[in-house]
């Protein structure tokens, strides 16, 4: 069969009436051998086409036990990334109203045989917990039926016995350490290649679930709110994906210890570098984060104390010193006209997004000027916008001799031309931009 029939006849089953058992039952034969095939494909297209499976299994057993039983193959396959899909299909599975009980039963292979699976304590702790995790009741961990399974998984393997007493849910059981989460992922990545491919896209926030306890919650926010970001830029996620993920870390902003607000600059910083004006999610976080870390006394950066408000000021220097790209000024204006800036700051702020809009596309500039008048706290300082959009304005408005300008400045070269009517319009805007102030 070839990829592209098995992807077909994936997503005719996923197409038909699912009304009654009845249906699936009838095209069981042609499920089985897709499920099969499976096995025999890359793991990559094997984890998308199974994606079409997985609505079939809440009304039909037969299903979802052979989809179990395949995927329990591919997780002691030879190859792999046909392990991998064997994990991540288990993943996808927990979505998919399987039980406690269900799931033990899924893994019970795995306490036996755990020399062939890449890491069993991850993937048989991260997927359990994580279930289980769902609950409202955090107590509940301490009387699960998935400890006891978990415990034989790991009690004759030294590598998965270390990783469990790292973990916050068995500390009882083996120690009373604190959890290092550096060692954790050490000793994970040490394992293979694959282990890098696992957890990278998906099951870093897994994994701080399993971490959870009283000292991890900000830890566990921070890892999942920075994964889902990651996720999302990775896969050019649409607007409200984004905004929905940023809002909720606005809402767990309070739970951040110091160092956790620390790596959420650094990442916002990193996004900035990137210039990309697709994911711009770093404009919502960023000012709040440093408002927090204003408030700080003291803080620790890499090794060096120093009060938040001096951690804020290197922040601000960093971004002003930073490659501003054309498409990405607007939404820097934005930030910084949320951020806790000082007057000197505030200048050299204005000072650059002014020398960026020879770059600015006249379509652009009543939204950049927006910004720019919103960032000006006092008379004075706004003579700098309204100096620079008016030259702006005098090139590509009033001045018609356009190629002795281009040939005596290259200042504005990159700049679209438009309309008489159009400059006007995008004049007209600015001015009443400036009027509402």
């Amino acid at each position: 069969m070839a990829n592209y029939e098995a992807s077909q006849l994936a997503e005719c089953m996923n197409n038909l009436s699912l009304t009654s058992t009845l249906a699936v039952s009838e095209c069981m034969d042609g499920l089985k051998n897709l499920m099969d095939f499976l096995l025999m494909i890359p793991g990559l297209q094997a984890m998308r086409i199974v994606s079409f499976i997985y609505p079939l299994i809440r009304i039909s057993y037969v299903t979802r036990d052979y989809l179990i039983d395949t995927l329990r193959k591919a997780m002691f396959s030879h190859d792999e990334w046909t392990r991998t899909f064997g994990i991540y299909g288990f993943c996808t599975l927990l979505e998919f109203s399987m039980t406690e009980k269900e799931i033990v039963a899924t893994f019970r292979a795995l306490a036996a045989t755990p020399n062939y699976i890449l890491t069993p304590f991850v993937t048989t702790a991260i997927l359990t917990i994580s279930k289980i995790n769902r609950q409202i009741d955090m107590n509940r961990l301490s009387t699960s039926i998935s400890l006891s399974f978990l415990r034989s998984v790991i009690k004759n393997a030294e590598k998965e016995k270390e990783m469990a007493s790292e973990s916050a849910w068995c500390r009882s059981t083996f120690n009373r350490n604190f959890i290092n989460i550096e060692k954790l992922f050490e000793i994970l990545f040490e394992q293979s290649k694959v282990g890098m491919d696992v957890v990278t896209p998906g099951f870093v926030g897994l994994l701080f679930i399993l971490l959870k306890s009283k000292n991890q919650s900000s830890l566990n926010t921070l890892a999942t709110i920075i994964t889902k970001l990651k996720d999302l830029k990775a896969k050019e996620a649409n607007t409200k994906e984004i905004f929905s993920t940023v809002m909720e870390f606005l809402a767990d902003l309070p739970k951040l210890k110091a160092k956790h607000l620390v790596e959420t600059v650094e990442f916002c910083e990193e996004l900035i570098r990137d210039q990309e004006s697709s994911f711009i999610a770093w404009k919502d976080i960023m000012p709040p984060t440093v408002v927090a870390i204003n408030e700080l006394p003291e803080i620790n950066v890499n090794g060096i104390s120093m009060a938040g408000g001096e951690y804020r000021q290197k922040i601000i220097l960093s971004l002003t010193t930073l490659k501003w790209n054309k498409q990405i000024v607007i939404p820097l204006a934005e930030m910084f006209r949320e951020l806790v800036i000082t007057k000197e700051e505030r200048e050299k702020v204005m000072k650059k997004l002014c020398e960026s809009l020879p770059k600015i596309t006249p379509a652009e500039i009543p939204s950049l000027a927006y910004q720019l008048f919103s960032l000006c706290k006092n008379p004075t300082l706004l003579l700098m916008p309204i100096l620079n959009l008016q030259r702006y304005f005098n090139i590509f408005h009033y001045q018609k001799a356009y190629e002795d300008v281009q040939s005596n400045t290259t200042d504005f070269d990159e700049a679209e031309i438009h309309s008489d009517k159009e400059m006007r319009n995008f004049e007209e805007t600015v001015l009443y931009h400036l009027n509402n102030i």
